[in-house]
C-alpha cells in the first residue's frame, strides 16, 4: 500500500483531464521519450520527461514526467500530481517514493505494485520553479507562492493540450486550494463549456481520506519469515481472526434446533435494549440444569457481531473459587481489549463490550469482576446468569428474566428427539412419552434429556 508522505500532505493538487482532447504521448517530443532508466524493469509502456518553458523572459522551466497508463493509455484519464510544501519534488517524492512506476532499491529500480499508473496516465509537474530539476532565472520565484506560480502551471497544461476544457476534476488542499482557485478564475470561460463541471474539494474533505489512509497503514499482519513453518503461521492467523469474531459456528449449528431457543432469545434480547447507547446489566435466573448456560451462550453468539468485543465466562463461580477474582477478571479483560490488564481502566471505556458472566455464585463476585458502571463504554451489555435472584439485584440488574419450565409441547418434542430422534413419539409409546413427559414436567430440561437418552428408543 502507498504512502503519501508528508511534505506531499502540505499542500497536493491532482488534475483529472479527461481524454476526449488527450493526444496522448503524441503531445510529448520525441527528445523527451526516455528509452530506459538506469536499472530499470522491462516495461510496456512509454515515459517521457524534459522542460517546458512558461517565461522566456525569466527563463523559467518547468521539469515534467510522464509516465503512461500501462493498459489501453488513450483510454485512461492524465492525473497531475504537484507535491506540496511547495519545495518537495513531484518526481523525487510522488513519482519515485509513492505512486510512481518505480521505486528505488539496493539492486536497483523495482516495480511498484501500487503505482497509480496502473489506471491512469501520470503526469508529475515539478513546481514552483526552484522546486526539484526546475529553475528560473530570477531567483525570487524560488523564496514564496504567488499567482504566478499557478499561471506557470496552467501554461504548463495549455502547452501540451491546447486549452482546459477537458478538466474533468480539480482537487487540492491548503496552499493548493489558494492557486486551483485562482487557476478556476483564469479558466472561466473554459469551464462554462464544460460537460462536467469542476469540483473543488474541501480540507475537512481531505482530511477525512488522509486519517482513513493513516489507520490502514498502520495496520499490522504476520511476517512468513518470522513465524515458520507455515503451518503455525496459518494456525496463529485463525486463531487471532477467530479471537476478533469470537464466534463458534459450530455451537451456532447445534443451537438452532434447540426446543424454544428462539422465543428465550427474542424475549432476552428486548430486555437487553441494544438500540440504547446506555449501559446494561441484564440477569438470567433459574433453577440448576434448566438452560440458563445454554440461552446465554445462544445469545452471546448471536449478539456479539453488534459489539466492538465480547467475551463469556462460563462456571464463573467454580473459576473464582479455582483461580481467584483477578484470574477470570483479567481473562474477560484480555478478550475485550486484546491486551493485557495494566491498562484496562480507560481503555475498558472506549470500547462498546458484550461480556456474559455464567453461574455467579455469590454477590460479591459481581461486585469485584465488575465493579460499577462507570468502569465500562457507552451502549456496553453485561449478562449474568445464576441460581440466586439475590446475586443479579445485587448485580444492579436492570431486568431479570426467569427461564421457566418448559411446556407439555416442549417436553415431548424433547423427550421425543432424545428417544426417538424425531419431533414427536413413535406409534408404539405414544402413550407411554406423554405420560413420561406429564412426569417430567416440572423437572429441568437437563434432567429430561437424561431420561429420554436412558430410554434410547427401546
Amino acid at each position: 500500500m502507498f504512502q503519501i508522505h508528508s511534505c506531499s500532505l502540505i499542500a497536493t493538487i491532482i488534475i483529472v483531464v479527461t481524454t476526449q482532447i488527450i493526444v496522448g504521448v503524441n503531445s510529448f517530443s520525441e527528445s523527451d521519450k526516455i528509452s530506459s532508466l538506469p536499472q530499470q524493469p522491462k516495461v510496456e509502456f512509454q515515459q517521457y520527461a524534459g522542460y517546458v518553458t512558461v517565461d522566456e523572459v525569466q527563463k523559467r522551466s518547468l521539469f515534467y514526467y510522464f509516465v503512461e497508463a500501462e493498459v489501453e493509455p488513450a483510454s485512461k484519464p492524465v492525473v497531475l500530481w504537484l507535491n506540496g510544501g511547495p519545495g518537495c519534488s513531484s518526481v523525487g517524492a510522488g513519482a519515485f517514493v509513492e505512486h510512481g512506476p518505480f521505486k528505488p532499491s539496493k539492486n536497483g529500480l523495482i516495480k511498484n505494485d501500487y503505482s497509480w499508473n496502473k489506471e491512469a496516465n501520470m503526469l508529475y509537474l515539478e513546481s514552483p520553479a526552484g522546486v526539484g530539476f526546475s529553475y528560473s532565472a530570477n531567483e525570487s520565484f524560488y523564496d514564496f507562492v504567488n499567482d504566478e506560480m499557478t499561471d506557470d502551471i496552467e501554461k504548463k497544461v495549455l502547452r501540451f493540450y491546447g486549452s482546459l476544457m477537458g478538466m474533468a476534476q480539480v482537487t487540492g488542499e491548503g496552499v493548493g486550494i489558494r492557486a486551483l482557485r485562482r487557476g478556476n478564475q483564469l479558466t472561466m470561460d473554459q469551464r462554462e463549456k464544460m460537460v462536467q463541471p469542476v469540483t473543488l474539494l474541501k480540507d475537512h474533505q481531505l482530511d477525512a481520506w488522509k486519517a482513513a489512509l493513516t489507520q490502514v497503514a498502520g495496520l499490522s499482519g504476520w511476517d512468513s519469515k518470522v513465524t515458520r513453518p507455515e503451518n503455525m503461521l496459518i494456525e496463529e492467523i485463525v486463531k487471532d481472526i477467530s479471537r476478533k469474531l469470537n464466534l463458534n459456528h459450530s455451537f451456532l449449528n447445534d443451537y438452532q434446533g434447540m426446543i424454544g431457543i428462539e422465543k428465550h432469545i427474542e424475549q432476552i434480547q428486548s430486555l437487553l435494549h441494544l438500540e440504547s447507547e446506555d449501559f446494561r446489566v441484564v440477569g438470567i435466573w433459574g433453577m440448576g440444569g434448566i438452560g440458563k448456560t445454554t440461552i446465554a451462550r445462544a445469545i452471546y453468539h448471536k449478539l456479539a457481531t453488534n459489539f466492538s468485543s465480547r467475551s463469556i465466562i462460563l462456571n464463573v463461580g467454580q473459576e473464582v473459587e479455582r483461580a481467584g477474582v483477578y484470574h477470570v477478571k483479567n481473562k474477560y479483560i484480555s478478550e475485550l481489549l486484546g491486551e493485557d490488564s495494566t491498562s484496562s481502566g480507560l481503555s475498558l471505556k472506549s470500547t462498546k463490550a458484550l461480556l456474559v458472566l455464567d453461574d455467579v455464585c455469590h454477590s460479591n463476585q459481581v461486585k469485584d469482576l465488575i465493579g460499577t458502571c462507570s468502569n465500562f463504554g457507552e451502549g456496553t451489555r453485561i449478562i449474568v446468569t445464576s441460581r440466586d435472584m439475590q446475586v443479579l439485584k445485587n448485580a444492579e440488574a436492570s431486568k431479570i428474566y426467569e427461564v421457566k419450565e418448559m411446556s407439555f409441547k416442549d417436553s415431548l418434542q424433547l423427550f421425543s428427539l432424545n428417544a426417538f430422534k424425531q419431533n414427536y413419539p413413535i406409534e408404539p409409546y405414544v402413550d407411554l412419552s406423554k405420560k413420561g413427559t406429564t412426569f417430567e414436567v416440572g423437572a429441568t430440561e437437563m434432567a429430561e434429556e437424561v431420561t429420554a437418552s436412558d430410554g434410547d428408543g427401546k
